[in-house]
């Protein structure tokens, strides 16, 4: 039985260190450079996202050049509630749309949306660690998504 498990293992890992596996975002394939960013909407969620991306500012290295516009907006929503009417669940969605200029003023738009439901806590304070965390969270997404959005632009 442990010979047939460390066999299965030992095939599977060949297939994959044969088959060319390589991450979508490693350094050499990141092709790009941010020049400059500006920023709209919340600030602390668009603080979080250009925190994600500052490995990707000017990078003079790079072929490719891009001046990004963001602009946030956060949405808290009550999506249930109990007998009493307090609030029971909780809905975050955080809406980024991105404008990307490249270096011959060619202009892409997208939007990212990224959603998260969440149950009320008994104390307030902890609800509002709680929901700090889940906007990083929400803005490390959106930052990652920016990123393989970048590096798919021609």
């Amino acid at each position: 039985m442990i010979k047939n498990y460390k066999f299965a293992t030992l095939i599977i890992f060949l297939l994959l260190v044969g088959c060319g596996f390589n991450s979508v975002l490693n350094d050499s394939s990141i092709d790009f450079s941010i020049e400059n960013v500006s920023l709209n909407g919340n600030k602390n969620i668009n603080d979080n996202i250009l925190s994600n991306l500052v490995n990707y500012k000017n990078n003079p290295e790079k072929k490719k050049k891009y001046y990004l516009k963001l602009n946030t907006i956060e949405n808290r929503d009550i999506t249930s509630k109990d007998t009493k009417g307090d609030p029971k669940t909780y809905r975050i969605e955080v809406r980024t749309t991105l404008e990307v200029t490249d270096i011959n003023n060619q202009i892409f738009k997208k939007e990212f949306i990224e959603k998260k439901n969440y149950n009320t806590m008994s104390s307030k304070f902890d609800l509002g660690l709680y929901e700090n965390n889940v906007r990083k969270d929400l803005a490390n997404i959106i930052a990652r998504s920016i990123s393989i959005y970048l590096s798919s632009l021609n």
